[in-house]
């Protein structure tokens, strides 16, 4: 370690948790899927995927504008149950949000794992009031 490190900034971990995260939803979505990253204010979507389709007659990829917008999180210490599965606390507030956005998703990239998890929307909707009803 040189004796002027402390004159650089430190980079936080959640800006590497982040960046992995990144790397992690492009290499699972695309070239199936393209990538759209929300870069400004954003109120709990961090973007879209867009199904790509391939039309092998004219050799070409199209767009297809069918959408799913996610919201992308990251844990380098995730919480596990008991049967394996991983808890994640979400604000209400970003559930809400992600209603007038369908389809939507939740991504979760577990840095432990090197893995991308996700689920829809409405499953953890469904869930929620099943769970608590008039939540």
């Amino acid at each position: 370690m040189s004796h002027h490190d402390h004159r650089l900034p430190e980079v936080p971990r959640t800006y590497v948790g982040e960046s992995a995260s990144i790397r992690a939803l492009r290499t699972a979505f695309e070239p199936l899927f393209f990538v759209r990253l929300e870069h400004e204010r954003d109120f709990g979507v961090d973007g879209n995927v867009e199904l790509l389709r391939y039309n092998p007659e004219s050799g070409k990829t199209l767009a297809t504008n069918r959408r799913a917008y996610f919201q992308l999180k990251h844990s380098s210490s995730p919480s596990y149950l008991g049967d394996g599965s991983v808890t994640f606390a979400l604000q209400i507030n970003n559930i809400n949000y992600l209603a007038d956005s369908q389809p939507a998703l939740y991504l979760l990239y577990l840095a432990d794992k090197d893995l991308l998890l996700f689920r829809w929307w409405h499953e953890i909707h469904s869930d929620l009031l099943l769970s608590h009803p008039g939540w």
